[in-house]
């Protein structure tokens, strides 16, 4: 976890704060905001990437201290850092296609949040909806918590299968 912070506030640091603070600085004069919002999407974008990048690395690191137990952290994130910079392309798609799945799954929810807040309101002669509303409400939360586990779950036996077929070890 110590070491994922500091890979964490790495990319904070280099592509947030120090591409961005350049970004300010060169866009300082400029008079038309449109330009100066496209230099400023940049750095956040690079840092976007480099948060998921970190990410996919820990997740690697994470696999390989529960395959080869007697693993030190600091041997697993070097290790899982190399594993990632070689096999990038399909590390990404394993790592996206569950990500993706998520990105949907919020989507959905944000669709369906705005008319479930209205559920319990009914006239006062209907006592029996607000208590089902709320109940229909609890298990469309629980059923979008499960959902969330079960993509990480996929996340994570995804980027275990990949690990393990690259090393050979076939588990």
């Amino acid at each position: 976890m110590i070491i994922g912070l500091i890979g964490y506030w790495l990319v904070f640091r280099l592509l947030n704060q120090g591409l961005g603070s350049l970004a300010d600085r060169w866009t300082r004069q400029w008079l038309d905001d449109r330009p100066v919002f496209w230099v400023k999407l940049v750095p956040s974008a690079l840092t976007l990437v480099g948060l998921v990048f970190v990410n996919l690395v820990m997740d690697f690191a994470r696999v390989r201290l529960v395959m080869l137990e007697g693993a030190s952290a600091i041997e697993a994130f070097l290790a899982s850092l190399g594993f990632s910079l070689t096999r990038i392309r399909r590390a990404i798609v394993i790592y996206a296609v569950p990500s993706l799945g998520g990105i949907a799954l919020l989507g959905l929810y944000l669709l369906v949040w705005p008319q479930a807040r209205h559920i319990g309101n009914v006239p006062s002669g209907a006592q029996i909806r607000e208590p089902l509303g709320l109940a229909m409400l609890f298990i469309g939360q629980q059923v979008i918590t499960l959902a969330r586990y079960w993509l990480r779950v996929a996340t994570w036996g995804g980027e275990w299968a990949f690990y393990s077929a690259s090393q050979g070890t076939g588990n």
